[in-house]
């Protein structure tokens, strides 16, 4: 099953100021497809910036699922930078695969601090 949610994540206090607030993003329009022969699941899709503020750098989390329901894999964008509000940004990712994939889940995330 595919997933097109808003999706409202805070920063749980991370001390970056404005952007500690939560952010308002939207996956859309993702599609994903397992190649077998190389072990990988491809994944494109899109992120929407539905706030009304700009949001500097995220990266979206791709988190492979099983049929128990059970982690298969994951792997993280490249980060994003400075999405305005109502903006899109196409993204594209390979997330090794650990056995058989019903589902992906893809979170949009601040990017951890360095």
């Amino acid at each position: 099953m595919l997933f097109g949610l808003l999706l409202a994540l805070t920063a749980g206090g991370c001390g970056r100021g404005p952007e500690s607030q939560p952010l308002n993003l939207e996956i859309t329009r993702q599609r994903w497809n397992v190649d077998e022969r190389a072990g990988l699941v491809r994944i494109v899709g899109e992120v929407v910036n539905r706030g009304p503020k700009p949001v500097a750098e995220v990266e979206v989390r791709a988190i492979l699922i099983g049929t128990s329901g059970e982690a298969r894999g994951e792997n993280t964008t490249p980060i994003l930078r400075n999405l305005a509000p109502g903006e899109k940004r196409q993204f594209a990712l390979n997330v090794r695969s650990h056995g058989e994939v019903v589902r992906v889940e893809l979170v949009p995330q601040l990017p951890p601090k360095k």
